[in-house]
Formats: C-alpha cells, sequence, structure tokens
C-alpha cells in the first residue's frame, strides 16, 4: 500500500521500514501522492456557496428543533 501511494510509513512502529517506499512514490505522484489537494479545497469552496437569489431564510424549520440533533422516535 506504501508502495502505491495509499499508505504512509508511520515510522514510530515501522523504524523506518518503508520510508524508501513512500518518498518512491510521492516522487511518483502514485495514488494519494497525485491529488490536487488545493483544487479540490477549491471545488468545495465552490460548491457550499449559495447561489445568489437563493434565499436561505425559506427553509422550513421544525418549531423546536436544534440543528444536528437527530431524531429519537
Amino acid at each position: 500500500m506504501v508502495a502505491q501511494g495509499y499508505a504512509v510509513d508511520y515510522r514510530v512502529y515501522s523504524g523506518g521500514a518503508y520510508v524508501d517506499l513512500m518518498r518512491k512514490a510521492a516522487a511518483q505522484r502514485a495514488g494519494l501522492w497525485g491529488v490536487d489537494y488545493e483544487g479540490m479545497r477549491q471545488l468545495a469552496v465552490q460548491r457550499a456557496q449559495v447561489s445568489q437569489g437563493c434565499d436561505v431564510g425559506t427553509i422550513k424549520k421544525e418549531p423546536g428543533a436544534v440543528a444536528g440533533a437527530g431524531s429519537t422516535r
């Protein structure tokens, strides 16, 4: 998994046994090393924005409902 870029060398436990594999995967931008994190962050910010003219005040809420609270029924 380290060589494919889907895990890292947790040196506290491995003693650095996989550090070379991790460096090689990172250099090749294999697996998660190839992800464009800034691009993903920008997309998340963009998708989280409410379109201009959209009135969020019209969202119906149950009386006494608490945000994030699940139903106990």
